[in-house]
């Protein structure tokens, strides 16, 4: 109602100002006498009025109509790229709590592991503490990045191995094959942690068994492909059921379906004899995004 109580007077005033130009423009073409055109102009209305209103009517609501189709328009395109940031924020928040997920998982595990030497060996303890404070010290320094270079992952990686191998001191081998094309490649911040933390936590550590983790890269055309083998047990069962009860794993799958949606692969299959491979399979990107801002992503 309010809007018709807008538009009614709107209306009659524009049918009468088109008309009213219609009529300076007809009188000033005309070259008859002055009493020809007041007759022709009288006339035109006389016969005409409601031909020449519903003219008016027509022209106001087409007008009208078109103005409100473009304001509309402009309010959906508006909605949209505020959807699609409050969608990117979303899943910076998700990706931001998943990835936080795992220091206290890691620190859980490591400090079991430290606790369980403490008396028995205090200096394998002591050296574990130590390394655990670089770990954390260089994981801090790149907490608020969703991605790292390949490389960077890979010091992440090998600052974390020798936490597990002054635990394990010999028993633990670990091999690393890496294409060099591959280390630009930009991955998740601490992906592969938890995979290699699986292999020694379920793999290695009930054997008695001199362990062996290999650790390998390549790219393939627009691909990373990347695989972590180990000589342990492997897994029982389902190897998707398996992988959602730890943490861990599950946290690396809900991650790379967060960041690459259906474009990646994340497959856990036994050896032929022994042990497990985790395949991984990325879109190569070389591209670091921004730092993940706390403030924006809430």
């Amino acid at each position: 109602m309010r809007n018709l109580l807008v538009h009614l007077p709107a209306m009659i005033a524009f049918c009468i100002l088109h008309q009213a130009i219609y009529a300076f423009v007809t009188w000033t073409i005309d070259s008859t006498s002055l009493s020809a055109r007041f007759s022709s102009i009288f006339a035109y209305y006389q016969a005409s009025f409601f031909g020449w209103l519903y003219l008016g009517i027509l022209m106001y609501s087409l007008i009208t109509i078109s103005i409100q189709a473009f304001l509309f328009y402009q309010s959906f395109l508006e909605e949209r790229a505020e959807k699609s940031m409050l969608n990117a924020q979303l899943a910076q928040a998700q990706l931001r709590a998943l990835k936080m997920q795992l220091h206290p998982h890691f620190l859980f595990n490591t400090l079991h592991s430290i606790s369980s030497l403490t008396l028995e060996d205090p200096p394998k303890a002591n050296s574990m503490i130590a390394r655990l404070g670089d770990f954390l010290r260089l994981t801090l320094d790149h907490s608020e990045y969703e991605k790292v270079s390949l490389k960077e992952e890979l010091e992440f990686l090998k600052c974390y191995l020798e936490i597990e191998q002054v635990r394990f001191s010999d028993r633990l081998t670990v091999e690393f094959v890496v294409e060099p094309n591959a280390l630009t490649a930009s991955v998740p911040h601490l992906i592969l942690q938890p995979i290699i933390e699986n292999a020694i936590q379920h793999g290695i550590a009930p054997k008695a068994a001199h362990g062996f983790i290999k650790i390998s890269a390549k790219r393939s055309s627009d691909t990373l492909h990347i695989e972590v083998k180990d000589n342990g047990a492997g897994i029982t069962g389902n190897a998707t059921s398996e992988n959602k009860k730890g943490v861990g794993l599950r946290n690396v799958r809900e991650r790379l379906a967060q960041i690459y949606g259906e474009r990646h692969r994340f497959e856990m299959v036994n050896g032929e004899d022994v042990g497990l491979t985790v395949s991984l399979e990325i879109p190569f990107d070389t591209e670091i995004p921004v730092r993940i801002n706390a403030a924006e992503a809430i």
